[in-house]
């Protein structure tokens, strides 16, 4: 199994460039982070990045 990817990471592999937005979408990933299994996160987090 692969270590699993912060939430800075997460947004980052998508190539948000614009920093406000970066770090919004970090800091709302971070909230339900310990509520939702990594699969879920990374799939939200890929949602997120790709409508913005």
């Amino acid at each position: 199994m692969s270590a699993q990817l912060t939430c800075e990471q997460l947004v980052d592999r998508h190539g948000v460039t614009c920093e406000p937005f970066r770090a919004l979408l970090i800091d709302y990933l971070e909230e339900p982070r310990l509520r939702l299994d990594y699969s879920t996160l990374d799939n939200l987090a890929r949602a997120l990045t790709r409508i913005f």
